[in-house]
């Protein structure tokens, strides 16, 4: 999901009760260039797919909202989105692009990480200006992953697994670990990816 160019980003973070804890990825004065994990392969959509048709690196915030609100903090820096949890709920930011059908993946380092700390991709967001509904796709700090439906449309939310937590050697867990994780999204179906490897595939139709 993301905004128009011509209407100011904005985050409307939602509570998550049903969550467990959300990752603290403090910002950092120190500088780190995120080390590939694997060597692309065929099976990697990152390899088969191609030039991107659109990339951001990270070089100024004018695709992010980085205000600060009481769910997360935002900053460009050196060249990457520093995002830091402020409470122990999902937060999120969108970007300015609509997607339906897609491949998309992000390369990133938590910094003190642990147990069910997490970060990840919220894709399909039906409406960007109330961002209450839309997918989550997850990683956390002990090397799991989920693939989860948000609707905080009505209160309290509901969190529905469509994956429940999962381990994967594909994922490097813990502090300072870099990963990146990308989605396919092809009409109801999704395929998710770790550092190229495939994990899973999930259905839903919902959005």
């Amino acid at each position: 999901g993301g905004l128009p160019t011509n209407t100011p980003p904005i985050s409307v973070p939602t509570l998550a009760p049903t969550e467990t804890p959300a990752p603290t990825l403090e910002p950092t004065a120190t500088e780190w260039a995120p080390e590939p994990t694997t060597t692309l392969s065929g099976n990697d959509p990152a390899y088969r797919l191609g030039t991107p048709s659109w990339e951001d690196p990270m070089d100024t915030g004018d695709n992010w909202p980085l205000e600060s609100d009481q769910y997360t903090a935002a900053a460009i820096k050196d060249g990457y989105l520093q995002l830091t949890g402020l409470k122990k709920d999902n937060g999120w930011r969108l970007t300015i692009n609509d997607l339906e059908n897609f491949y998309m993946d992000m390369t990133v380092q938590s910094n003190d990480c642990s147990g069910t700390d997490r970060y990840g991709l919220m894709v399909r967001v039906p409406s960007r200006k109330e961002a209450n509904r839309g997918y989550w796709f997850q990683i956390n700090c002990r090397g799991q992953y989920a693939f989860q439906k948000w609707d905080g449309s009505e209160e309290p939310g509901k969190v529905t697994g469509i994956i429940g937590w999962t381990s994967n050697a594909a994922i490097n867990p813990g502090s300072m670990a870099t990963n990146r994780i990308g989605i396919m999204a092809m009409g109801d179906t999704f395929t998710l990816y770790a550092n190229g490897v495939k994990l899973a595939t999930a259905k839903d139709d919902t959005w």
